[in-house]
């Protein structure tokens, strides 16, 4: 305790209760990302299979490119939502793993 009797274990106690609580009254949002997903495919895509490609660092740029001409596409019933992930790049960890984006939810507490 300070000189001023404040607590911080206490306070994170209490401030972790508050939290918890409020996480129980809010209802948890949906995924926007998830919504874009089942209106493109027409089906949730819980029951889907999981598709995965592993690419060294060396062939980011090369999908980079790919994505670029997809997006180019001049198809009108070819539709394009883009979106953005920021990663934070720690050296052996490269992996960007979209299953969160796809959760029910966005993950977002209150």
């Amino acid at each position: 305790m300070g000189d001023d009797g404040f607590e911080p274990a206490a306070f994170a106690r209490d401030y972790q209760r508050f939290v918890a609580g409020i996480n129980r009254l809010v209802p948890p949002r949906p995924s926007p990302v998830r919504e874009l997903i089942t209106d493109h495919l027409g089906h949730h895509p819980d029951d889907l299979p999981v598709l995965s490609e592993s690419l060294e660092s060396a062939e980011h740029p090369n999908l980079q490119l790919a994505l670029d001409d997809l997006v180019k596409l001049p198809d009108p019933a070819c539709r394009h939502r883009l979106f953005e992930l920021h990663l934070r790049v720690l050296p052996g960890l490269g992996d960007i793993d979209l299953a969160p984006l796809v959760a029910a939810t966005d993950g977002v507490s209150a």
